[in-house]
């Protein structure tokens, strides 16, 4: 009797293990690489009919994303916005990349690290505006130092 109730518990544990660790690894790849920190939205005096929206993401420690020119056959980085109708986007303007060098070559990636700022000038069309919101996404490629992941989109909301 004893005996059967040993193998019921180790079988119950070992089953109890299997759960634990499926269920880690199915949260660990939906976690995101890439929080969005805040934006900042920058207006020049002389100019009252544009800001510079300036927005902060922070990548996640020991991995890196691509940047908007990664090279070879890499996933970039894409910043899309969607601004009220009385606001005109500028060129996006990415921050200077690093190159992470891949292993078992001599090639190098341009990637993403650490903290991300994007600076976006913004144009209006009619006045300055006080207040308004600019719905936007990062679609981005995360790796480590042995493997990508699958492409993710990170949403946000810049209120100024």
């Amino acid at each position: 009797m004893n005996y059967c109730k040993y193998q019921r518990f180790l079988l119950f544990s070992l089953l109890f293990l299997v759960g634990c660790e499926e269920r880690s690894r199915i949260s660990y790849e939906q976690t995101e690489f890439v929080r969005f920190l805040h934006a900042n939205f920058i207006s020049k005096p002389s100019v009252l009919s544009s800001d510079t929206l300036i927005l902060a993401f922070q990548v996640r420690p020991s991995y890196h994303i691509m940047s908007d020119t990664p090279g070879g056959d890499f996933i970039p980085s894409k910043l899309s916005l969607n601004p009220p109708q009385d606001i005109i986007l500028g060129s996006i303007q990415y921050p200077p990349f690093s190159s992470f060098p891949l292993q078992g070559t001599k090639d190098t990636l341009r990637v993403f690290e650490d903290k991300l700022l994007i600076k976006v000038p913004l144009l209006f069309s009619k006045k300055n505006l006080d207040s308004y919101q600019i719905k936007g996404s990062l679609y981005y490629q995360a790796c480590d130092e042995q493997k990508c992941f699958f492409p993710r989109r990170l949403e946000f909301i810049a209120e100024k």
